[in-house]
Formats: C-alpha cells, structure tokens, sequence
C-alpha cells in the first residue's frame, strides 16, 4: 500500500482508531505496572485484557487473508481491509507486549513471539520497500511491462535477434568475393582500417549479446510464486558463485558501430535495443520479486501464529 496524502485521508477512521488504541492501552499499562505489586504479568485480568486485545487485532489483520479469497463477497472493500490491516497491525506489537509485561516466558510463548516479531517487522520492512520500489519502476524501468509477459516478450525478442544475425550471416555467404582485379584496371587505394562484416557481428551476437538476452529465462508458464524462489535461489547462488553474463555495454555498441560497415548499422541498433529491453525486465523482475518476496516469510510467520494463538490461550487459562 502506498501512503500519500490521499491514502493517509482515506485511512483517517483507521488511523484514528489505532491511535486511541495505542494511547489508551499505554495509559492504561503504565498505571497498571506502577500499582502492581509484583510487576506486570499477562495470566493478569489488565494482562489478559491487552492480550484480547492483541489477539482480536492480529485475528483481523489475518482476515485480510480471508478476505482476499473471497473477492466477490459483499464485506466491504478489499482496500479499507488493507488499510485497517497496516495501521491496526503497526499498534499490535506493543499492545502484546503490554500482554506480556515485557517479558516472552515460557518455549510455547517464545515461539509464539518470534514468529510474531519475524511476521511484524517484515510487514513493516514490505511498507517500506511499496513506498519505494514503484517510483524506481517509473524512473529505472520506462519499458516495463506486465509481470506475466516478461519472459514471453523476452522470448520474442530472443527469436527475433537469432533470424536478424541469421539472415544477415545467410547474405554474407551469398555474396561471392571478387577477388583481386587481374588487370588492375584501379587506382591502388591506401591502406585503411578493416571494417568489420556480418561474421564479425555474428561473433559478438554469439558472445555478448545472445547469452544475456538468454539468461534467466524461466521455463514456459511458471507461476509467479515459483519465480520468485527461483529469483531468491539464483540470488543467493550468485552471491556465492558469480556466474552472471553482463549486459553488453553502450561503449560496446558504439565501438563495434565505428568499425562495421553502416549498412549493418540497423542490425546493431535493433540488438542494442533488445538488449536495453532486457537488462530493463531485469530490473523490473528483481524489483517485483523484492516487493512481493517478503510474502515467503511473513505468511507462514502468520500461519505459525493462528495455529498458536489458540494453544497459548489453552494453556494461559490453565494456569489462572
């Protein structure tokens, strides 16, 4: 969710609720703690109050999930859920630890608060990072495209450089090489640079700029979800192994442009531009998949709380 002035106005009833919440239980902790005798405790009934509080915030915020599923269903908007799920959930954690007066107790409790600190602060980080990465797409990815249709373009693109670099290697063989003029009927010219043909183009297609236009190609109808572990995999294989073919540069581009023939120009200018397309789906990918990867440790950080939160609750009204 991205906060403006116009998000922050349409979350004002949220905002406004998840600030009394926050004051008031704060109000309410801290004279709680300073008349309690031997400190703070959540098996408390003021122990027990913020922690129905929490439970009731986290239970919410987890219904957005529910919600999601059930697109069609008439439970209000998708988006004021989300609202109330970002700001509610921002004043959860010090609510529960209200619950806990600090302190995280037994192993059942200490697993319970890990995966709620790892889902809190990653939801958190998430909020952050949306409030960055769309305005980088804007500005770093001006040929961006639809998520799902990046590797089919890139694919095209791919075909459609493999058949230029053929046909213009096809029309290098089909002209035949004179040869030497027998009766010299010229002017002998001065020796000059060798400008470079097709075979010279083909060479650096072949090791430049096709491995690059290749890489990172998932296969045909991979989901979103199995890219992204996949992108996070490769990710962490190349922080280890570098092994990533580099995008041809434009010094590249220009050098090889001062020495072919300008009759091969167009050719190189169309795989300049199917390589600043890719290295651009590049980016965008590796944007995408850092603004929705986060979901890889904050939802099963979730589901460990909702199967918890119950057992913890079990045992806290054993033991009142």
């Amino acid at each position: 969710m991205i906060i403006d002035r116009q998000s922050l106005k349409d979350s004002r009833g949220w905002i406004i609720l998840s600030l009394l919440t926050l004051l008031i239980c704060s109000v309410a902790y801290f004279i709680y703690a300073a008349r309690a005798t031997n400190g703070p405790s959540g098996g408390s009934w003021p122990g027990l109050t913020f922690g129905g509080i929490g439970t009731a915030i986290i239970l919410f915020a987890w219904a957005l999930t529910v919600r999601k599923w059930r697109r069609s269903a008439r439970w209000g908007k998708t988006y004021s859920w989300l609202q109330g799920h970002v700001y509610l959930s921002i004043v959860s954690y010090p609510v529960i630890l209200y619950h806990a007066g600090f302190h995280w107790g037994g192993p059942l409790t200490r697993v319970l608060m890990w995966a709620f600190t790892i889902c809190y602060f990653s939801g958190l980080l998430v909020l952050l990072v949306q409030q960055i990465v769309p305005r980088l797409l804007l500005s770093d990815v001006p040929l961006e495209t639809i998520y799902e249709q990046i590797d089919h373009v890139s694919r095209k693109n791919l075909a459609a450089a493999d058949e230029l670099i053929e046909v213009n290697a096809a029309v290098a063989v089909a002209v035949p090489d004179l040869g030497e003029d027998e009766f010299q009927t010229t002017v002998p010219q001065r020796a000059g640079p060798t400008r470079q043909g097709p075979s010279d183009l083909k060479t650096f297609y072949d090791g430049r700029v096709r491995p690059f236009l290749a890489q990172g190609l998932g296969p045909v109808g991979q989901s979103k979800r199995a890219a992204v572990v996949a992108t996070w995999m490769a990710t962490a294989r190349q922080a280890i192994f570098p092994n990533a073919v580099p995008a041809p540069t434009a010094q590249e581009f220009a050098d090889l442009r001062r020495q072919m023939t300008d009759t091969l120009w167009p050719v190189l200018d169309a795989l300049e531009g199917y390589t600043e397309e890719r290295r651009q789906f590049t980016t965008q990918k590796r944007l995408q998949h850092l603004l929705h990867g986060w979901l890889l440790i904050h939802v099963p950080a979730s589901w460990v709380m909702i199967v918890l939160l119950p057992l913890h609750a079990i045992m806290a009204v054993r033991y009142l």
